[in-house]
């Protein structure tokens, strides 16, 4: 029979307080140790914590099975139970998913913006598996279901720089909103030097607007073009082309300026008739199109690659030199179902709401700000949701304030190995509520980080538990104790612990 979440999270705590671990609380009192007479108290800490009405029922059972607890595997252990359904939101039971669904807003900066050919792409791996445009006001939505264990995301324009969600694996997700769309930076060209200008290298430079230049005069296709019509063969029909009727005009076929083309009507003379018909007619003024036209490229639409729109990329290309798709986009995802990742996945520059649903990871999670130019740093919210880690975390930048703010009762982050951590956000306030599991070997606080970049209070937990030997907890590095010989605090990294 399978266990459900909770259940599992339940018995692990339990476990890892009669393994003589630590549980740290908030702003608990000293309870002493916490014995076989204290383990109601602290069962009736956790039930209030995992806030479900149906825990009490299931309660005595999670504690009857302490003696069974093994260690969590998201992916061999039924974490998720495999189901064609909805997203299970806030229910007890997690529901695996299959299949990504994909919807947000995006937006464009500078002039000429046209939301409606911005693309939405899916990939399994780099395999393109489904596509998708925006609306007018950068609206989209994209569902694909059976994919493989790698997916990938990009939004893309011609003349804009790409974006790229990585490692995605299943699950619901929202990409911006309607009033913080998810930006696109203008002046990237399909310059690409290694791969023959087949697509974008991903960054904004003056190679962007030098390669423009080299298309200024290309027009595009015009008109109901006929090539039977374009008598000098410059694949235009237009003035030049009934010049030369009216050169050709004659009164019979003997003429040796009569020519059949020209012989519009088929009357065996060449007239003003003739002229009439050309100049009149649907064909006049109309253009094939030059074959290495690039549309993206004429940005005022007047059909034609000119000065005027080299000028646009070489201003944009100015503006934001040196830009790349890593480095300088923010990302704001929102869950809007639960979702598994059966890869690592590196989070860069992302702002990532759990919104009460659950991300499972079987692999490592990499959160941070990528480029110290982002110094406000990157916010990882837990929401209500629960963060299952089955494998290292790091999160965090040296010089940045990125942020993991848990202050909901239900919030749950769970890490199976190594916690590897810094910031200079002040967490004071961050987190007052829900619970962090260790179960790894090393936690590690980076010694540059801010002194209370480490912060628990209000009900706030914090487990350490390694089932198969002990942690080292660095918890200001490089100092080796959280309190001096006499007893004042070396750091303001605070939280109680109950021993």
């Amino acid at each position: 029979m399978q266990q459900k979440w909770y259940k599992r999270i339940i018995s692990g705590v339990l476990a890892s307080l009669f393994a003589v671990q630590l549980l740290v609380y908030g702003d608990a009192g000293n309870n002493g140790l916490v014995m076989v007479e204290n383990i109601k108290a602290v069962g009736n800490a956790i039930e209030q914590q995992i806030n479900s009405k149906a825990l009490k029922a299931e309660f005595d059972e999670a504690v009857g099975g302490l003696g069974e607890v093994d260690y969590f595997n998201i992916a061999e252990r039924g974490l998720f139970r495999s189901a064609s359904l909805q997203s299970s939101g806030n229910n007890d039971e997690i529901v695996k998913p299959d299949g990504l669904t994909i919807n947000g807003y995006v937006g464009q900066y500078g002039t000429y913006s046209d939301l409606s050919k911005v693309k939405i792409l899916i990939f399994n791996d780099w395999t393109l598996v489904d596509e998708t445009y925006a609306q007018a006001d950068g609206s989209f939505y994209i569902s694909v279901a059976g994919l493989g264990t790698s997916t990938n995301i990009k939004i893309e324009c011609d003349g804009y720089m790409p974006r790229f969600y990585r490692s995605m694996g299943h699950g619901s997700y929202q990409f911006g909103t309607a009033d913080n769309p998810e930006m696109l930076y203008p002046g990237d060209t399909t310059y690409n030097e290694n791969e023959s200008n087949r697509w974008s290298d991903e960054q904004i430079t003056s190679d962007d607007a030098d390669y423009v230049y080299g298309f200024i005069g290309l027009r595009d296709a015009k008109g109901n073009y006929d090539s039977k019509y374009d008598f000098n063969n410059d694949r235009s029909i237009d003035p030049e082309d009934l010049a030369l009727i009216e050169e050709h005009y004659c009164e019979n076929t003997d003429d040796e300026k009569y020519l059949l083309e020209m012989d519009l009507n088929l009357d065996g003379k060449i007239d003003v008739d003739d002229y009439d018909l050309l100049n009149n007619g649907p064909h006049k003024d109309s253009y094939a199109g030059d074959e290495d036209f690039k549309p993206y490229m004429d940005k005022d639409n007047d059909g034609e690659i000119d000065a005027s729109d080299y000028q646009w990329f070489v201003d944009y290309c100015s503006q934001y030199e040196g830009y790349t798709s890593g480095a300088n986009y923010i990302y704001n995802v929102k869950l809007t179902g639960d979702c598994y990742i059966d890869t690592g996945t590196w989070q860069y520059n992302t702002n990532l709401d759990l919104n009460g649903y659950t991300m499972a990871i079987n692999g490592n999670l990499a959160f941070m700000t990528s480029n110290l130019n982002l110094l406000d740093g990157v916010i990882l919210n837990i929401n209500g949701g629960r963060l299952l880690i089955n494998g290292e975390f790091y999160f965090g930048q040296a010089q940045s304030y990125d942020r993991l703010i848990m202050t909901n009762d239900a919030d749950v982050l769970m890490v199976t190995k190594n916690w590897y951590y810094t910031t200079l956000f002040d967490c004071e306030g961050s987190w007052t509520a829900g619970i962090i599991l260790f179960y790894g070997q090393h936690w590690n606080v980076n010694e540059g980080a801010g002194y209370k970049c480490i912060y628990s209070s209000g009900t706030h937990q914090i487990l350490f538990y390694n089932p198969y030997g002990k942690q080292t907890i660095l918890w200001d590095n490089p100092n080796t104790y959280i309190n001096n010989e006499d007893g004042s605090l070396n750091t303001l990294r605070t939280y109680e612990i109950i021993t």
